[in-house]
């Protein structure tokens, strides 16, 4: 977006036409708006950039991998492994104190506990699950979130929230490799340390008072949602065999996020409140489509069953869009509208039936846009 054409220039443009500030006030509001917003530009450069990276890293090491297994034995294996790891993460740590270099860093120490999960993991090429050798690294594996985490608390708001993610697959591998439990029990047991984690954060988000600690509970709970979203697909794939049915959990907690989004922007404690808020409303809305369409294939519903789940969707977003204002909730919301219209389209395509749903699907999104000029 041009510096130009932002909102917050159009403003100070129509405030000093109207006299409401004066030149020299608004020039100077002006350098300071672009200065932070190329900075928040970089900012977000940077961490794409970075997640670049350490995304082409796990495949470097991968690559290094294959080129080195023929030539030493599993447990070899697993140690140089784990040594690539936990000097990644180390080379993060020395990259997030460095000026410019965080997110590089974060990078870093992500990709350096994959690495180091990874070891984990294929250590069992060596050593069987509750072998003496087993325990010791699945002790490893529990022992290695505990040893990380301390420190990223201190430092910043986005490694611990990385940390609460990796936090349960680090606990999976203890228990596959130091007990003798079932995959289903494993699954029913994240499933509960993490119910006991979001009570935690909860609290965590209830008591904080000050930005920071706000914020590094924000991350992790939000974290933790997604990491919720992982354990609900495997809990209904695996101990419950839910099969199709499993769309109806994971509507269930789409809806429960949302909620937690409109408590964000509407209720939350001002320390709590973000900007990006609304963004996310936004892709809870997206989601929203998605899961639309396959809640209708659950259900082996007729097109118009489908495209009025998707269209619903769509219809609520925007009623509540075009109240707030929220740009990226207008456009999230008109897609899942004319998602749901080309499909009702193609499914009845030459039934005439269509016409008229489709005509009034497209005067409703012209009389929303004449309300929404009306109301500018």
């Amino acid at each position: 977006m041009s510096p130009r054409t932002d909102p917050v220039h159009e403003a100070l443009d129509r405030w000093e036409r109207k006299g409401l500030i004066v030149p020299d006030v608004a020039a100077r509001l002006r350098e300071e708006t672009e200065v932070e917003g190329a900075r928040t530009g970089r900012r977000i450069s940077q961490y794409a950039l970075a997640a670049t990276g350490g995304a082409i890293l796990l495949v470097t090491v991968g690559v290094f991998a294959d080129w080195l297994w023929p030539q030493l034995g599993p447990g070899s294996r697993s140690a140089i492994i784990a040594v690539l790891g936990a000097g990644v993460h180390w080379l993060g740590l020395r990259a997030e104190s460095r000026r410019g270099w965080r997110p590089a860093g974060f990078g870093l120490q992500t990709a350096g506990l994959l690495i180091l999960l990874g070891a984990y993991v294929y250590s069992q090429e060596r050593w069987t699950n509750a072998s003496a050798g087993g325990i010791a690294i699945g002790l490893l594996s529990l022992a290695t979130p505990f040893l990380v985490a301390p420190r990223a608390l201190k430092r910043n708001t986005v490694m611990p929230a990385v940390h609460l993610s990796l936090g349960f697959a680090y606990l999976a591998v203890f228990l596959d490799r130091a007990t003798t439990l079932s995959d289903d029990a494993i699954v029913w047991v994240l499933d509960g340390v993490m119910v006991v984690v979001a009570v935690l954060l909860i609290l965590e988000l209830i008591r904080s008072s000050d930005h920071d600690s706000a914020s590094r509970a924000l991350h992790a709970f939000v974290a933790a949602l997604y990491s919720a979203l992982v354990l609900m697909i495997l809990t209904g794939l695996g101990p419950l065999d839910l099969g199709e049915d499993m769309v109806w959990a994971l509507d269930a907690w789409l809806a429960v996020v949302t909620l937690m989004t409109l408590w964000g922007i509407h209720w939350a404690p001002r320390p709590i409140r973000r900007d990006w808020f609304e963004r996310h409303l936004a892709t809870c809305v997206l989601m929203g489509m998605i899961l639309g369409f396959a809640s209708g294939g659950s259900l082996d519903a007729p097109p118009e069953v489908t495209a009025l789940l998707v269209a619903g969707v769509g219809g609520l977003g925007l009623a509540y869009g075009v109240h707030r204002n929220a740009g990226p909730m207008i456009w999230a919301s008109v897609l899942a509208v004319v998602v749901a219209s080309w499909y009702y389209g193609m499914e009845r395509a030459g039934a005439l039936g269509a016409v008229p749903a489709l005509a009034l699907t497209a005067a409703l999104l012209f009389w929303l846009s004449r309300r929404v000029g009306g109301e500018g």
